[in-house]
């Protein structure tokens, strides 16, 4: 079974993947993904979910780039 900590350093590679791509749309996917490791480490600390803003939605990002 993974630890906390494990499951906290996986967030943040996903953070700088998210910082490294290219789309917003990957950068979303990245960024949510990052979310579950976070809420997953709080969940074996005993924690609730952290609390972030949500992901805007694929469309609404599409917009911003065009």
């Amino acid at each position: 079974m993974k630890t906390a900590a494990e499951y906290r350093a996986m967030a943040d590679e996903c953070f700088k993947w998210a910082r490294e791509t290219q789309t917003d749309e990957v950068r979303a996917s990245y960024l949510q993904l990052a979310q579950v490791w976070l809420d997953s480490a709080s969940k074996l600390d005993g924690l609730p979910p952290t609390q972030s803003p949500p992901a805007p939605e694929t469309k609404q990002l599409k917009r911003r780039v065009q």
